[in-house]
């Protein structure tokens, strides 16, 4: 299974995205573009919950750092979302659900949602 790219690209937030109704009112949004193969996998749920399993340890690092931080300022710690009750994916809470895309989020002061959007060839994910 040979890709053309192996490097996530910044692309524009997709206009079919869910999110794109409510992009004007976002605080910040970013999307990138993932060649797969075409028989990857394609559905949205299963695409973000492999991407959340397979973190390497320097982000969990990055995110230990971060806690620090921002712990006195009463933000929330990853290990705090990720033992919060309720429909989440690792970190997140989910959204909404649908077989194209998913929406994740939290409500906290410097991260507010994100989706996964696969489409055949290039697979697009905006935050």
């Amino acid at each position: 299974m040979q890709t053309n790219s192996t490097k996530a690209e910044p692309i524009g937030l997709p206009a079919t995205s869910r999110l794109s109704r409510s992009y004007d009112k976002a605080d910040f949004a970013d999307a990138f573009s993932v060649d797969l193969p075409t028989t990857a996998c394609n559905d949205a749920e299963s695409l973000a919950r492999y991407i959340f399993a397979g973190q390497p340890k320097w982000i969990a690092m990055l995110l230990g750092v971060r806690d620090i931080a921002v712990w006195p300022f009463g933000l929330k710690r990853a290990i705090d979302l990720k033992v919060a009750k309720g429909d989440r994916l690792s970190i997140f809470r989910v959204f909404e659900r649908h077989e194209d895309e998913i929406i994740l989020g939290e409500d906290d002061t410097l991260s507010r949602g994100g989706a996964m959007e696969p489409m055949r060839g290039r697979h697009k994910g905006a935050t």
